[in-house]
């Protein structure tokens, strides 16, 4: 699981200044649309530092309702449900429902869900 925030190179600045805020986390450089990347891979970062800070600071744009789903996605992986077949339906089916443009998704929902049907889990 990660976070990830993504600005235009010549907003890197803004960047940074998250990285400096949270104290967690790397950006990164992404060529293909010239772009960075500030990026959080670390779980306990994620639930240490970043949940509680959008959770006392709230984004007011629709970004506010991934992030919910988010902090869902996190309580999954936190409680070890996601080692479970319903566990890990509910993280497909949360995933889906965020970044509804999805333009970057390797796989279609009904692939995933067929997959996971034949697990034996």
């Amino acid at each position: 699981m990660s976070f990830s925030v993504s600005q235009h190179s010549i907003s890197k600045g803004s960047l940074e200044l998250i990285k400096k805020t949270l104290n967690c986390g790397h950006i990164r450089s992404v060529k293909r649309d010239n772009t960075y990347k500030f990026e959080v891979r670390n779980f306990k970062d994620i639930l240490r530092i970043i949940i509680p800070f959008f959770q006392k600071y709230q984004l007011e744009t629709d970004k506010q309702k991934d992030f919910l789903l988010f902090v869902e996605a996190s309580n999954i992986i936190k409680n070890h449900q996601h080692l479970t077949k319903a566990g890990i339906l509910s993280l497909i089916d949360i995933g889906y429902k965020m970044n509804s443009n999805g333009k970057n998704r390797k796989y279609e929902k009904s692939d995933l869900l067929r997959i996971i049907g034949k697990l034996k889990v």
